[in-house]
């Protein structure tokens, strides 16, 4: 620890060093780009503070009395702080999640020469979460087409997707078979 005992006139002109000091810190901190140490000068007659050794400034003070200093931007970091103390326990979120999963599956025999759509729908009060098919064919020269395979909404409540919707085809002239998988469950929001 230090004290300082300065006349009137002294204090005077030291306040007005620091006054000054800021000013200059604060005008000069804009020129000062990459530099994290500034220069400066003090008139001692006057109490003026300029800056030097920067950008378009001086190398060095004007006069031998005036009397050079420096100053940093940001000074060393200061000790961590203690923890705050713990916080409030937030509210419950609501209740979510994925229950009562099953699959449900439904089989369609496809005539020939045109295309054939099919669901497989989730019992009421399940939604659809996936879905998919099964082509059955009777001979390997059996060739299918999958125009789309898509979960798609009830017919009576077109808000709710509770069916998986597939449209197939295929080259031969006999009946084949295809299934439509529906992966349904109870979904809380």
């Amino acid at each position: 620890m230090w004290f300082l005992d300065l006349s009137s006139r002294s204090r005077s002109k030291f306040f007005g060093l620091i006054a000054t000091s800021a000013a200059v810190i604060t005008l000069g901190a804009g020129r000062a780009g990459a530099q994290t140490v500034l220069y400066g000068c003090y008139v001692p007659n006057s109490g003026t503070v300029y800056r030097i050794k920067g950008p378009g400034l001086p190398d060095g003070c004007r006069s031998a009395q005036h009397t050079q200093f420096t100053w940093s931007l940001q000074g060393p970091a200061g000790p961590q702080g203690p923890a705050g103390p713990q916080g409030a326990t937030g509210p419950q979120g609501p209740a979510g999640g994925v229950s009562g999963y099953q699959v449900v599956e439904s089989r369609i025999n496809a005539g020939a020469g045109f295309a054939t759509g099919h669901t497989a729908s989730c019992p009421a009060g399940k939604q659809v979460v996936g879905g998919g098919y099964a082509l059955e064919s009777t001979s390997s020269d059996v060739v299918w087409k999958v125009i789309w395979s898509r979960p798609a909404t009830d017919p009576i409540n077109t808000t709710s997707y509770s069916r998986w919707a597939v449209q197939a085809s295929h080259n031969s002239a006999t009946e084949q078979h295809f299934v439509v998988y529906a992966v349904c469950a109870t979904v809380s929001s």
